[in-house]
């Protein structure tokens, strides 16, 4: 196991989180962080809670989201939920390297389950000639989530 997946079993399900990388979000490409996340609270109460954690609300100007993916053996299948956000940036794309220290190649995965269309969620899907990086894997995706995409 590496410092990029963390192994866990819920009952009899073997899980392994592994990570996509990470993006920073900051200006200019996204708001600071207090309004890009918190953009309806109470600054008061916002910087009160935020001390709380060390973080002076005056001084934050960027954050870094960690995009994990989690893979799923339940015995007679494998799932992978989400696919993280392949080049979406220079941070990101580890997915399928990660899995592959894990002794995971993406033909082993049977199904694909996006939790919803976001870049972050889905942009591991296809590789750079356009095919399904997991060729063999039925995919699923809310019915209501394909819509909204």
């Amino acid at each position: 196991m590496s410092d990029q997946t963390y192994s866990f079993n819920v009952g009899q399900f073997k899980c392994i989180a592994v990570s996509d990388g990470t993006m920073t979000y900051a200006p200019p490409m996204f708001p600071p962080p207090p309004v890009f996340l918190f953009s309806n609270a109470d600054e008061t109460k916002l910087s009160q809670a935020l001390q709380e954690h060390g973080i002076d609300l005056s001084d934050w100007k960027e954050w870094v989201s960690p995009y994990t993916c989690l893979f799923i053996d339940i015995g007679r299948d494998t799932l992978l939920i989400d696919t993280g956000a392949g080049n979406l940036a220079e941070s990101t794309g580890k997915l399928i390297n990660n899995l592959k220290e894990e002794g995971i190649q993406p033909g082993d995965i049977n199904y694909v389950i996006l939790s919803h269309g976001h870049p972050d969620h889905v942009g591991g899907n296809l590789d750079s000639s356009g095919q399904p990086i997991f060729s063999e894997a039925k995919w699923i995706i809310g019915k209501t989530k394909w819509l909204a995409t």
